[in-house]
């Protein structure tokens, strides 16, 4: 599954595949909302294989 993406997704990665605006993406980097890391101020990432838990309803068990 996302096979064409690399491991740690940006939030233009999941830009494009969900269709939320990166902006948004970001701001639930920083909520918490989704399993993301911060690096510096303002990059975040999101590890590819917690990003496919999170959609498959298991984000809540960390």
């Amino acid at each position: 599954m996302f096979e064409e993406y690399p491991d740690l997704l940006t939030p233009n990665h999941l830009s494009e595949i969900t269709g939320m605006t990166a902006h948004y993406i970001r701001k639930m980097c920083r909520n918490g909302d989704l399993p993301a890391v911060q690096v510096g101020k303002a990059r975040w990432y999101v590890p590819k294989c917690r990003f496919i838990e999170y959609v498959m309803g298991g984000a809540d068990e960390n």
